[in-house]
């Protein structure tokens, strides 16, 4: 329960009185030693002796009392501190569409990202939240597929990144894949907690980071906000616009024919797996002629350093898709 209004007016009054009476001891109680001490010394009478016995007595008890208050304070603020991150807020998409948990010392920074239906953190901490829908009426594909994808596009505005391998484990009731990236972006050094979340119908990009030296305070907190998440059906986010990924199962589709056409492969066979030279049996010429082909098909120019990278049909796709959505 909380305190009431008045209780909270008397407890400050009454602290700023104890407040008031340690300030006087110690300063007064101070001065008034100094006195009787000089007094004493020169005089050497029994009276003043006394008197800066007692006037040291009075500023003991002040400087006591005023070690007493600050520790008391400390107490008080670390245990608010503790009360206020452990203290759970409940945080919607429009509609309720899906929502997660935040600690209470954060709050709600919808001007984080425009697309986000979730956006919360704490500045002063350097913690910060996005939770972005993708219905899968927009993108074809497997959970597998959209962690894949997101990671891409991540990875792609980032300098020197470094990402973890995917962990399979759920988020809440939910399957998910989570990673953690670092990466640097304006100059500035961050880590990543990434969670690509699947519902019934749509996909959840889970976005936290903070600064790397914070990392190992920040994560429980990321973990718990992951783990709280929970959607319900109905009509996409109002505030999504649809994904331009949306054109996922095309582009595959599209890719196939061209494999087919180039290789006599057996579209029924070809899965995102499915790898040019190994499986295929494409050569150094077939690899050429494929590129070139994926070129003309979609209008974009394939780097020779990145055509190397893009062992297998699925790797092709999220390249294309990619593109498509950094346009």
């Amino acid at each position: 329960m909380e305190p009431s209004s008045a209780y909270e007016a008397g407890h400050a009054f009454g602290r700023s009185l104890a407040l008031a009476g340690v300030l006087l001891a110690l300063f007064g109680g101070g001065i008034m030693f100094i006195v009787a001490m000089i007094k004493a010394s020169t005089r050497r009478t029994r009276g003043w002796i006394i008197g800066a016995v007692v006037a040291g007595v009075i500023t003991l008890a002040g400087l006591l009392g005023a070690v007493g208050l600050a520790a008391s304070s400390l107490g008080k603020a670390i245990q608010a501190n503790k009360v206020s991150a452990e203290r759970k807020k409940r945080v919607s998409a429009e509609g309720g569409r899906y929502r997660v948990e935040i600690p209470g010392h954060w709050k709600e920074m919808p001007e984080l990202n425009e697309e986000a239906g979730i956006g919360a953190g704490n500045e002063v901490r350097e913690q910060y939240l996005l939770v972005i829908e993708n219905p899968k009426s927009d993108f074809v594909g497997t959970l597998d597929d959209f962690d894949q994808l997101s990671s891409d596009l991540l990875t792609a505005n980032l300098e020197n990144p470094e990402i973890s391998e995917p962990d399979p484990r759920n988020a809440g009731k939910y399957p998910a894949r989570h990673r953690r990236l670092v990466g640097t972006t304006e100059n500035i050094r961050v880590a990543y907690q990434i969670s690509s979340i699947e519902s019934d119908d749509a996909f959840y990009q889970v976005l936290m980071w903070t600064i790397p030296s914070r990392e190992a305070v920040a994560l429980p907190l990321f973990r718990e906000v992951v783990d709280s998440f929970s959607a319900k059906a109905g009509p996409p986010d109002p505030k999504r616009p649809a994904a331009p990924a949306a054109d996922a199962g095309d582009t595959r589709s599209r890719v196939t024919a061209i494999l087919v056409e180039l290789l006599a492969s057996d579209p029924a066979a070809l899965t995102p797996e499915s790898r040019f030279v190994e499986d295929l049996g494409a050569d150094s010429l077939d690899t050429v002629e494929l590129v070139m082909a994926v070129e003309e098909e979609f209008g974009v120019a394939i780097p020779d350093e990145t055509a190397a990278g893009l062992k297998t049909l699925g790797d092709l796709v999220r390249w294309i898709d990619a593109q498509a959505v950094e346009e």
